[in-house]
């Protein structure tokens, strides 16, 4: 199933300019975090630590703009 996921996301994204790696890791963390966690329950430390993204202001932002897409 989620390899299905990221290649419909990936084939969305390809010709949008507003998606950068930022949003790729996160999505990809949020992915990965769903398959472990079967309540698909996980907080923004843990997203943010697995997609490497320090600054919370940057990782609102990038879900933000995932939503948006």
């Amino acid at each position: 199933m989620s390899s299905s996921l990221l290649y419909r996301f990936f084939d969305r994204i390809q010709s949008d300019a507003r998606i950068g790696a930022a949003h790729i890791a996160l999505f990809t963390a949020m992915v990965q975090l769903s398959q472990d966690n079967l309540t698909a329950k996980f907080y923004g430390r843990e997203l943010r630590q697995m997609a490497k993204i320090c600054s919370s202001r940057t990782y609102f932002k990038t879900l933000r703009d995932l939503q948006e897409c």
